[in-house]
This record gives C-alpha cells, sequence and structure tokens, in this order.
C-alpha cells in the first residue's frame, strides 16, 4: 500500500510539472492568450481573432487593446456570461490537474497570471498582492472591474467555489491590486 500511494504520488507531480512545463513555453503562453480571446469573444457574440500566429508578446498587447475597447459597453448579460465562461475554463483548467491541493492550485493560478503579465504575491484562498500588471496601462477602473469577471470565475473555478473580492486596484491610483478569495467551509 505505501509503496503504490508513493508511485501515485510521483506520478500525479509529474503531470502537474508536466502542465506547468507546457504553460511556461511560448506556445503555452499563446494558447492562454488565445483561450482568452475566445471567452470574451463568445460572451459578447463577436467573430473570434486569431492571435495564435503572432508572438505572445504581441499577442497579449492586441488582447488588452481588444478588451479594454470591447468590455466598455458590456450589458449585464454579457459580464453574466463573461463570468460564467470563466468559471467553466476555471474549472476544466482544474480537471488538468492531477494534484489539487491548495499549492497546486495556487501555483497553477499564479503561473497562468504570470504569463499575462500580472505578478501575484500571497496565497489563495486568503489575501493576494498584484505589485505588477500588463493590463493597468490598457484599463480604466471601469474596464478594469468587468475584466475582474474573468479573474473571479477563472479563479474560483480552479478553487472550486469561493468568492474573489478586489479591495485596491492599480487602475484606481493604487500601487497594487488587493484582492481575497474566500471559501466557504462546510461544516
Amino acid at each position: 500500500m505505501w509503496l503504490s500511494n508513493t508511485i501515485e504520488r510521483r506520478l500525479t507531480s509529474s503531470m502537474n510539472s508536466v502542465i506547468h512545463w507546457i504553460l511556461k513555453t511560448e506556445l503555452g503562453r499563446r494558447i492562454e492568450i488565445q483561450v482568452l480571446m475566445n471567452l470574451v469573444t463568445s460572451s459578447l457574440h463577436l467573430p473570434c481573432h486569431n492571435l495564435l500566429c503572432m508572438p505572445s508578446d504581441k499577442s497579449l498587447d492586441m488582447f488588452a487593446a481588444f478588451t479594454a475597447e470591447r468590455l466598455e459597453s458590456c450589458n449585464h448579460e454579457q459580464k453574466q456570461m463573461l463570468h460564467a465562461k470563466a468559471l467553466r475554463l476555471g474549472r476544466r483548467l482544474r480537471q488538468c490537474l492531477i494534484h489539487r491541493d491548495n499549492e497546486a492550485l495556487e501555483s497553477l493560478i499564479f503561473l497562468l497570471y504570470r504569463n499575462i503579465g500580472i505578478k501575484m504575491e500571497g496565497h489563495f484562498p486568503g489575501k493576494v498582492i498584484v505589485s505588477k500588471c500588463h493590463f493597468c496601462n490598457h484599463y480604466s477602473p471601469h474596464i478594469c472591474n468587468v475584466a475582474s469577471l474573468m479573474d473571479s470565475g477563472v479563479i474560483c473555478g480552479v478553487f472550486s467555489g469561493g468568492i474573489l473580492e478586489f479591495y485596491e486596484r492599480i487602475t484606481e491610483g493604487n500601487s497594487h491590486c488587493l484582492c481575497e478569495l474566500a471559501i466557504a467551509h462546510e461544516s
């Protein structure tokens, strides 16, 4: 029994490492940005833009500019759709991991966000500081608030629930963003 548990832990750790390795590649980063673009365009009922064939830095800039323009006029239904699709994406990402403890989930989130120019410090669940954000030069406070629906969906999906709340934002003149993921504990 001990040997099978040890082998299982090593296999699950290896699988999570493979997922992280793929995400750290240029292609993995480009795929991530394209997935986010697909999420936004489908939520807003717009034709999809192909960003996959360009370098990740350029596609990230194009995604930021596109969302800064298109999220401005989102209606309530589109915002709900944006959050719901991001939640589904987060759940799918969680399913990709074999080892799903908080450390593995947090590591995945931090890597995904680092890929799109967002540096996070802290711990999920709990408080996290965003000290660097690629989008802060593209987004107004209103757009940042709408885009946060995607953050909430993906992060809550990966952690199988909870509420992500932002208390401070760079786009509101703060030096960092401060958010907290609260997860209800079942008794």
